[in-house]
């Protein structure tokens, strides 16, 4: 009898608990997301601020990447601390929240970094048609040089910006957001990991295991395509930007060359 009733006491109790983790989780929900929400016009902000004040001098002797960079990591990741430790229940929208912000945040400086880029024809103008190429070549380069069409101001002061230091300081910067993405995954999935549990358990003890085993696997399944999803196109974009970026300095170097022959012939 003193059995039964022990049992019962710990089946209410169960119970009780359960009952307020539900209670908690649907009063907590929304609140959650209109944090999230709050952060994502924050982040941004300070992204376009750290940004506008960036002059593409390298952070120290040891770190050659760009101060901006550093402080829009260190907002994200002051975000997501602050989104962990606040021990509630939670479940996949409020993660598709806040790597949502995380995206919009990164790809926003990314897309700022590729704005001040120009395409390196500016550089210098086109290669005269092979079937001009005798001995005036000199002549018609120097005369192509002069009747080439004035810059536009905004690109002729893009382009004086863009001096090969500061070209591989946003090289630099791009690799570390490359490292850093790592690092930010690896540390969301770990955290995730561990408030997880407190948002699967509306469950009853009348489902069956095997059902549980297969939501469970579903809902991994999504979770990693969520990750993949927003770090991948986070991670392209910044590829996409280097590769850009060391074309210009080839192209940049070149037309120096091309200069520098020029004006030997003077």
């Amino acid at each position: 009898m003193l059995h039964v009733l022990c049992y019962n006491n710990e089946m209410e109790n169960e119970l009780f608990v359960l009952f307020l983790c539900v209670q908690i989780g649907e009063i907590s929900r929304p609140i959650i997301l209109d944090w999230v929400i709050a952060q994502h016009g924050r982040i941004l902000e300070w992204t376009g601020r750290a940004f506008d004040l960036e002059d593409w001098e390298p952070l120290s002797s040891q770190q050659r990447q760009a101060v901006s960079v550093v402080e829009v990591f260190r907002i994200v990741e002051e975000t997501v601390d602050q989104f962990f430790g606040l021990n509630l229940p939670m479940d996949i929208t409020h993660l598709q929240a806040l790597l949502s912000v995380i995206f919009h945040s990164l790809d926003t400086y990314l897309q700022k970094v590729i704005s001040e880029l120009v395409e390196k024809s500016y550089l210098f103008p086109s290669t005269p048609s092979l079937t001009r190429y005798k001995e005036m070549v000199i002549p018609i380069a120097k005369k192509k040089l002069v009747e080439s069409t004035p810059l536009d101001e905004k690109v002729n002061n893009k382009l004086n910006e863009l001096t090969i230091s500061k070209l591989c300081v946003r090289l630099n910067t791009l690799q570390y957001i490359q490292k850093q993405m790592r690092t930010l995954e690896d540390g969301i999935r770990k955290s995730w990991a561990l408030v997880r549990p407190s948002a699967n358990q509306r469950w009853t003890k009348e489902e069956s295991l095997e059902n549980l085993e297969e939501s469970s696997m579903m809902s991994s399944e999504s979770i990693d395509e969520l990750f993949s999803t927003t770090f991948n196109i986070i991670r392209d974009t910044a590829t996409d930007a280097i590769n850009k970026i060391c074309d210009f300095i080839g192209e940049l170097i070149s037309s120096s060359i091309l200069v520098i022959c020029i004006l030997l012939t003077h």
